[in-house]
């Protein structure tokens, strides 16, 4: 009996010392998981300012490009 009560406790210990572990983990996966949500949202910020920065290099080559067009058949 004594020694049951003894595995009974070491089991016990080793359940806390486990679920310490547990949140402990899950604590460092929620962290990562929102670290990693504010790089995409990063990223997608980065991505839609460059973007923006090809549209308007492409609206001004088309510009160019007819200006170019335009004065070459006046000419």
């Amino acid at each position: 009996m004594d020694e049951d009560r003894k595995i009974i406790k070491g089991l016990g210990e080793n359940n806390k010392v486990f679920k310490a572990q547990i949140r402990h983990l899950e604590k460092l996966l929620n962290q990562a998981i929102s670290d990693q949500q504010e790089v995409k949202m990063t990223n997608n910020n980065e991505l839609q300012k460059a973007k923006k920065v090809i549209d308007d290099l492409n609206r001004k080559v088309v510009s160019v490009v007819t200006q170019v067009l335009l004065s070459t058949k006046i000419i």
